[in-house]
């Protein structure tokens, strides 16, 4: 039998040393960004039950959930996503707090991926969920701690912003089957426009489609707005929608990020999901988004609580961490190695206790000989050997 004890599960990896402590340094910053921004941290099971997944409009489909059962034979799964967890703790243990609720979070993810994709089936989120907070302040509070968690991971960043409601405008004034539908929504987010002008020849209003297939183009910054404008002449709900986001856009520009926000309205995420304004955050070196948000008024009434506005993201670590490979993070190395012999572990340990005293940081070595711990120090990069043996120090610059 091939036992598989040497390697890990496809999509997984281990993560080690020098990545281990950029991602530890990575989250720090990030979690200092939500503790500023005054959200507080909470922490859920790394398994659910598959229930709380399964409401209408879930953003992840079964098929991409690692699914168990418990020792009753409940259905359970691995954590698929982090916000929806934090509305079910908003709907039942903190139903009866202050509004608005203000949660971060730094934990694992486990999604099926499908094919030979080469994403990641596990992967650390970090990410901060605004509860309570309504329409046009909301949004400026997420959209400002989005901002500021992406500042603070030290790369150069781009912040889209779409709308929902414009896309859904445009798309629900043809006359368009859920088929239909559910391909263009796949098409437009992928910014495939073969497949788009393929399905325009077969669509009786070839003018309301020719719409449709023009979403993808508007992408750029404030100067969009106008031919958006013009494309949804006589569509009050887009034009609404479209208004909305101009404030939005407008608000954070005066704040001085004109040149960090990109207006993409042919951005939808999962249309089922999002309910209002969404965004995504890319940084220099990564291929794909490292952060993805927006509004989701509907899920928190899903686990029986009252109906509440949300908005929050998620950045994914692993794809940050990724990106800043080669950043200096790597751990500094001790400023001294003591050798002792058993018999002068104490005296050794107060060594060090005083050396920490005046700002210096000293290991133990399990070296056999003072020679072999010399030799350590200098495989280490270590500047100083003391020999401890007898009770008294005798230090070597190495």
């Amino acid at each position: 039998m091939n036992k598989r004890n040497k390697g890990v599960p496809e999509g997984t990896r281990d993560i080690i040393f020098e990545e281990a402590r950029l991602r530890r340094e990575i989250g720090r910053r990030l979690e200092n960004v939500y503790e500023n921004a005054g959200f507080d941290c909470v922490s859920t099971p790394a398994v659910e039950y598959y229930d709380v997944f399964d409401y209408p409009g879930q953003s992840i489909g079964q098929e991409q959930m690692f699914k168990l059962t418990d020792p009753s034979g409940q259905l359970i799964v691995l954590r698929a996503d982090n916000t929806t967890p934090v509305a079910r703790i908003a709907a039942t243990k903190l139903r009866t707090a202050p509004l608005p609720l203000k949660i971060y979070y730094t934990q694992d993810v486990w999604r099926i991926e499908k094919g030979y994709s080469g994403r990641r089936s596990e992967y650390t989120q970090s990410g901060a969920e605004l509860i309570g907070a309504p329409g046009l302040k909301g949004d400026l509070i997420c959209l400002s701690c989005a901002i500021d968690a992406l500042a603070s991971i030290g790369a150069d960043f781009k912040l889209e912003l779409g709308c929902v409601g414009y896309y859904s405008a445009i798309v629900d004034a043809l006359d368009l089957s859920d088929e239909d539908k559910a391909d263009v929504l796949r098409w437009i987010d992928a910014k495939n426009s073969v497949s788009l002008s393929g399905m325009s020849r077969r669509i009786d209003d070839a003018e309301g489609f020719d719409r449709v297939r023009r979403l993808p183009l508007l992408y750029g910054d404030g100067r969009i707005f106008r031919e958006a404008e013009s494309l949804a002449e006589g569509n009050e709900k887009a034009l609404e929608s479209l208004s909305y986001l101009r404030r939005l856009y407008d608000a954070v520009c005066s704040a001085g990020y004109a040149e960090k926000i990109i207006i993409d309205l042919g951005m939808v995420h999962s249309i089922d999901y999002y309910t209002g304004v969404v965004f995504t955050g890319y940084i220099a070196g990564a291929g794909e988004p490292v952060l993805t948000g927006g509004r989701y008024d509907n899920l928190i009434s899903n686990f029986g609580g009252a109906s509440l506005p949300a908005t929050g993201f998620a950045i994914n670590l692993a794809l940050v961490c990724d990106a800043l490979r080669g950043y200096e993070c790597g751990k500094k190395p001790a400023d001294m190695l003591i050798y002792f012999t058993p018999d002068d572990f104490s005296a050794a340990r107060e060594y060090a206790a005083k050396a920490a005293e005046n700002g210096l940081s000293a290991e133990l070595s399990s070296a056999a000989s003072f020679d072999e711990a010399i030799s350590e120090a200098r495989s280490r990069r270590i500047s100083r050997a003391v020999d401890m043996s007898g009770g008294r120090a005798k230090a070597v610059d190495v």
